[in-house]
């Protein structure tokens, strides 16, 4: 809790801040009403998150995490408790969207997509994230043709029913998007595909809105006993825990997310991905900024898994063109 005394006729502010026990019993002194309150929200909150989740120990009890350069540890995710979602395919009736996110293999690295369950308005979030399944198109880092990655990535997501996947669009990988958005529409499905390009600030504007739904836990990752059921899984589990998290040498000092000498951050990236559509999209709309990769070029919207075949081609009629003008 954070207290401020003025000096009476002078400028001076001085702020502080003390543990919640000691501010409750310092406010219960003179103000019992505000107190309860204090304290209310205070239990609430321990209830949601754990008495030992990040949130609570650096909020209200003034006791910092110290992972030394690190994303997250091992006992860090279970003190948040971020391990408990289940892997499974069926889309869920409560589910708003489902979405992926896919980072490509460029030399030596893997090519990986993570689908994520996003509900809205639940716990009295905007959105919450639950990762629901991790694939590796080459657990070896062995190389894989353009093709082969495109057309398993839309078999998946008609097989899934994926809304909606964000697709890394760095470096040579404009390619790809093309590939993708024309296979995906081959299986017959419409699922919308969207770039984003790591450069600039735009990974850190990324990790950092990932990192804090996982602090904040609107953001899940599967439970721990996966690992030994799910290669993938294992993987992406061992990058978050390996992943550095360093300012960099330049002047500003920026933060930067990277793998360790002769790890791999992918699926980290692809998760982030998945976890990230939703927002970037809202940003889009907002700006009313187009996505554009290649010779494709169309307006963001929040999009639902249908089948073409499903989709009733109505007529057009003059009463309804004109309609539509007007």
């Amino acid at each position: 809790m954070q207290f401020e005394y003025k000096q009476y006729g002078n400028d001076i502010v001085s702020r502080f801040t003390i543990p919640f026990p000691l501010a409750y019993k310092t406010i219960k002194l003179t103000h019992l009403d505000r107190a309860k309150d204090a304290l209310t929200f205070f239990i609430n909150k321990v209830k949601k998150q754990g008495l030992h989740s990040t949130e609570v120990m650096t909020h209200f009890m003034m006791k910092s995490d110290i992972l030394i350069g690190r994303f997250l540890t091992e006992d860090y995710m279970t003190r948040n408790n971020m391990l408990e979602t289940d892997i499974y395919d069926i889309k869920g009736h409560d589910v708003s969207y489902r979405v992926a996110g896919v980072d490509l293999a460029s030399s030596q690295d893997y090519c990986a997509m993570v689908v994520t369950d996003v509900y809205e308005n639940r716990n009295g979030n905007e959105y919450e994230y639950e990762v629901r399944n991790v694939f590796t198109f080459n657990p070896d880092k062995e190389r894989i043709a353009q093709k082969d990655t495109s057309i398993k990535i839309a078999q998946i997501c008609k097989a899934l029913e994926i809304d909606m996947v964000m697709v890394d669009s760095s470096a040579q990988q404009q390619g790809y998007l093309s590939d993708i958005y024309s296979q995906i529409k081959k299986v017959g499905i419409t699922t919308s595909v969207i770039n984003y390009n790591f450069a600039g600030n735009n990974k850190l504007q990324l990790m950092s809105y990932v990192e804090s739904c996982l602090i904040s836990q609107q953001a899940k990752l599967p439970k721990k006993h996966y690992i030994k059921e799910n290669k993938s899984y294992a993987i992406l589990f061992k990058e978050l825990i390996t992943l550095r998290k360093e300012k960099d040498n330049t002047k500003s000092q920026n933060l930067q997310y990277t793998a360790p000498k002769g790890g791999s951050d992918d699926h980290v990236f692809a998760m982030s991905l998945s976890i990230y559509v939703i927002k970037h999209l809202k940003y889009l709309i907002s700006k009313n900024k187009m996505i554009e990769f290649e010779n494709q070029r169309f307006y963001p919207r929040l999009n639902k898994f249908k089948l073409l075949s499903e989709i009733k081609k109505v007529p057009i009629t003059v009463d309804s063109y004109l309609n539509g003008l007007f």
